[in-house]
């Protein structure tokens, strides 16, 4: 029979075992966010274009920055390295921390904000973007039985060790050999399996197919510069114009609305991910004039994009 006397005691030591458990993982994490603190710093700013069109976004700021009406083509892990991010919806509200994801759907609009650590006057943020093809080929390999994960919607969540480990790998494979597409995407399967597995990727794999708006988002998107005719990408997508007509109305939306929307997220990608000018984004994006760009620019997102772009540099 065990004493009064040997029962407190174990207490203690159970107790104490649980808290060196939960410091070690919080100093696993630790370690993992100054490893990718310290690859971000020595990363090549001229390589940030190349990740950027393979779906990695990285993003700093030394003033807090403010987006209004941001809605992606693509879902999206945003992972917060330094600073905090705030994601406001109509009815929502979610702050991520330093070392914490927020999980973006396709066809989403949402006011961000970005604020800079106080400690290192940084905000440092990773974004992973999931084309149509990725997430076909995720399904393709892993979605057997998919009906039997939990996808329920996840929209803020700790990053786990994992996770960190695969965002500190590819950054630091990404610093050693040529960006590629086609491996990007078989990492971001790997990422997004992470995720499924955890029972996280809910927002990710919220349709079991893309929507009429992603699918020609995502082909404006690759060249959004291009005089795109409905016709031509209609004829590419294998349907007719009139049936795109009524796809789009009833996802509310048209041709037009969706080929200025993808020039102005481009745009906003590239002045917050590039050392482009914003004379040579504009013109990326297909806008004959700055002037016209800017304005566009604000009256969608609140903010003109040489502001936005002086908010991202060191003083």
């Amino acid at each position: 029979m065990i004493g009064r006397k040997a029962v407190l005691s174990i207490v203690p030591r159970s107790e104490s075992v649980l808290a060196r458990a939960q410091i070690e993982m919080r100093s696993g994490k630790s370690r993992l966010i100054d490893n990718l603190l310290q690859g971000l710093s020595k990363r090549d700013p001229d390589l940030d274009q190349d990740l950027m069109q393979c779906g990695l976004g990285i993003q700093s700021c030394y003033k807090p920055q403010t987006i209004a009406k941001v809605l992606f083509s693509k879902p999206a892990l945003l992972l917060v390295v330094s600073g905090s991010k705030e994601m406001l919806l109509p009815n929502k509200r979610y702050v991520a921390k330093s070392g914490e994801f927020l999980i973006v759907p396709a066809d989403t609009e949402f006011w961000i904000g970005k604020y800079p650590d106080e400690a290192t006057g940084i905000y440092q943020g990773l974004g992973f973007r999931f084309d149509i093809e990725t997430i076909q080929e995720f399904q393709k390999s892993f979605g057997q039985g998919i009906e039997n994960w939990n996808l329920a919607p996840h929209w803020h969540a700790p990053a786990s060790e994992s996770s960190l480990e695969w965002v500190a790998h590819w950054l630091d494979w990404s610093r050693k050999y040529p960006v590629s597409i086609q491996i990007q995407r078989h990492r971001l399967v790997e990422l997004l399996l992470l995720f499924a597995q955890a029972g996280l990727a809910g927002n990710i794999l919220v349709s079991r197919s893309p929507s009429w708006r992603q699918r020609v988002s995502q082909m404006l998107g690759v060249d959004p510069a291009r005089a795109w005719r409905c016709k031509e990408v209609c004829k590419a997508l294998g349907v007719s114009e009139s049936a795109m007509r009524r796809r789009l109305q009833v996802e509310g939306t048209n041709f037009r609305e969706l080929l200025e929307e993808v020039r102005l997220m481009s745009g906003l990608t590239m002045v917050q991910e590039t050392h482009l000018t914003i004379c040579q984004v504009a013109d990326a994006v297909g806008y004959q004039s700055q002037s016209r760009f800017t304005d566009r620019f604000k009256e969608r997102f609140g903010v003109t994009p040489t502001a936005l772009r002086r908010s991202g540099q060191a003083y």
